[in-house]
């Protein structure tokens, strides 16, 4: 049995399986966005609250040089000095370069320092100040805590930093680079619309941004349809391919299979903290425009293309036959795990914060969240109750 709805609280369309009375939750168009989409606003926001504060002492050195005697040592030191004493939570001296230096400070981190990481921050701020140039890309900002939130989560990979670092030396030395991968060929690209005026001191910092921003980008991916079955503790992940017969299916079920291979990685990574290890991911690709994928016709198709599927993952590859009585599938597929779990809350979890996270990413009216009823209805349908 199905419940089917359009969900004005969440903004999108809402399906929920029943089966035996017991809750499953199935959504369509699942997006790797959806868990990024508030940690990456507010790494951002952190990098341009480093920025902007950058900036703004800049200009307040500039006037303090002007307007004194004092020589960058005298200015440094003063500096670091009353970044300890707020981490410290002790009140620096308060004459007019302190407390205007506290001021800028505050104005982008608050009186805390919330978002400030002190501990590996204060003097690369502080030189980040007194270096020369009135500018202060963001690239030249430090990785900061969101962000290293973000790479841990998602198990970002910075296993080329050297390389690209190389790169860059290279290039602002104006040394020819050879033998470079594809990768760095990709990065030497992009650096190459930045090097004006490039300032070689932020070389690391430059490209730890570079692979964090790229390593967002191949998190961008996308799930056709995502299934919870908590008694059986299964997560189905299915891609659809509309290809049709006589076309290169072939083709199209290895990139399935390889974006369902890179979307489990993804689902191991985000949800890990919430679910034990007796959960189990499965992975489908549905072809609803072919009949039957594994005809003799098409099986000599895929021997040509050197696709060579095994009789056990044959029972994920789904043609029009199967997708029409789908149910039948499901009920297969939960008889595979004999032993049933308890419907507890790692599946309420998951349900909730999978709903939640694609909820937020929905532009919608405020208004919906007052609409009780309907809040009732779709948590009936998802997860079983209406509280």
């Amino acid at each position: 049995k199905a419940f089917s709805a359009e969900d004005a609280v969440y903004g999108k369309s809402v399906h929920a399986l029943r089966m035996d009375g017991g809750p499953s939750v199935a959504m369509k168009d699942l997006h790797s966005g959806d868990f990024l989409g508030k940690l990456k606003d507010e790494a951002k926001a952190e990098r341009r609250n480093y920025q902007d504060s950058i900036l703004s002492q800049k200009e307040f050195v500039h006037k303090l040089y002007t307007s004194s005697n004092k020589q960058e040592k005298e200015v440094r030191d003063e500096f670091v000095k009353i970044l300890k004493c707020l981490h410290n939570g002790s009140s620096p001296d308060q004459d007019s370069t302190s407390k205007e230096f506290l001021e800028i400070f505050e104005e982008s981190f608050g009186k805390n320092g919330n978002g400030f990481n002190f501990a590996r921050h204060i003097d690369e701020y502080v030189d980040d100040i007194l270096s020369q140039g009135k500018t202060f890309p963001l690239s030249y900002a430090p990785l900061n805590n969101q962000e290293r939130e973000v790479i841990d989560r998602f198990d970002l990979k910075f296993n080329k930093k050297d390389e690209f670092v190389k790169v860059i030396e290279n290039i602002i030395n104006e040394t020819p680079s050879t033998d470079l991968d594809p990768a760095s060929k990709m990065f030497k690209k992009t650096f190459e619309d930045d090097k004006e005026g490039f300032n070689l001191r932020y070389k690391e910092k430059y490209v730890d941004y570079w692979l964090y921003k790229y390593g967002l980008e191949k998190r961008g991916m996308e799930i056709d349809t995502f299934l919870i079955l908590p008694e059986e503790k299964l997560v189905i992940e299915m891609e659809t391919k509309s290809i049709k017969e006589g076309n290169n299916f072939a083709g199209k079920i290895k990139e399935a299979s390889k974006q369902l291979e890179n979307f489990r990685n993804f689902l191991t990574a985000t949800q890990r903290d919430i679910l034990s290890e007796d959960w189990q991911f499965v992975k489908v690709i549905a072809l609803p425009l072919i009949e039957n994928i594994f005809s003799t016709e098409n099986q000599l198709k895929m021997k040509e293309k050197k696709l060579d599927i095994c009789e056990y993952c044959k029972n994920y590859v789904l043609d029009k036959r199967n997708l029409d009585e789908i149910h039948k599938w499901i009920e297969r597929i939960r008889k595979t795990v004999p032993e049933k779990f308890e419907v507890d809350h790692e599946y309420r979890n998951l349900a909730q914060r999978t709903m939640t996270f694609s909820a937020l990413k929905q532009k919608f009216d405020e208004a919906s969240f007052s609409l009780a009823k309907n809040r009732e209805r779709n948590a009936e349908g998802m997860i079983g109750k209406n509280t």
